[in-house]
């Protein structure tokens, strides 16, 4: 297994917080934590999940799909086909897997053959927060601004800008705010509409 600071094949141990990174040394570990702090979450988080799927250029399982909003793309958007011929679902699976690659490219040190896209940092953590906070279509419009401002439009990648174009919403994804309240069906609602004006004006 290689070594994700050095990158040589030498035996290695698993970083204890997310079982995922590994090292051949505490030495190597240190020097690459300023990298790695954003991405270690711990490995039962439906996230890595939805990262596989990108991965293997699958759609998610069950609960990620409800998770990271593909089922709210069926729910909202029907069955919307884009000017390209794309599904809603179809599209939040190519973003999210240009967010993946993105934040892989930076965690890895991509360099000039793989540069990174966003100026915002992105990382595993700042996704997981914008799904605990009901907030993944916030998280969407700043990575997707932060791609266009640092490399223009003509070099966004394609599902950046379909996203807009289509004017596509996650919506809430977390329904239950606690063991005792949950969303109800008209503040779902009410909450899917304010983010649609908020990003693109009037519904």
């Amino acid at each position: 297994m290689t070594c994700w600071n050095c990158h040589q094949e030498v035996n290695v141990r698993r970083c204890t917080g997310c079982l995922e990174a590994a090292y051949c040394s505490t030495n190597c570990q240190r020097q690459h934590w300023s990298k790695h702090k954003g991405n270690c979450i711990p490995q039962n988080l439906s996230l890595h999940s939805l990262f596989e799927a990108c991965r293997m250029d699958v759609f998610p399982t069950p609960p990620v799909r409800c998770d990271y909003g593909f089922d709210n793309m069926q729910l909202y958007h029907g069955d919307l086909v884009s000017p390209e011929g794309l599904s809603a679902e179809t599209i939040l699976l190519g973003l999210y897997q240009v967010i993946w690659k993105d934040i892989g490219n930076d965690e890895f040190d991509g360099g000039a053959l793989y540069p990174v896209l966003n100026s915002i940092g992105a990382t595993k953590k700042m996704i997981l927060e914008a799904y605990e906070n009901n907030a993944l279509d916030d998280f969407i419009h700043k990575y997707i601004n932060s791609v266009i401002t640092r490399i223009g439009a003509d070099g966004t990648p394609g599902y950046c800008k379909i996203w807009l174009q289509n004017k596509l919403v996650i919506g809430p994804t977390r329904l239950l705010l606690s063991d005792e309240v949950g969303l109800t069906r008209q503040q779902e609602v009410n909450m899917r509409n304010e983010i649609f004006q908020r990003y693109y004006g009037q519904v």
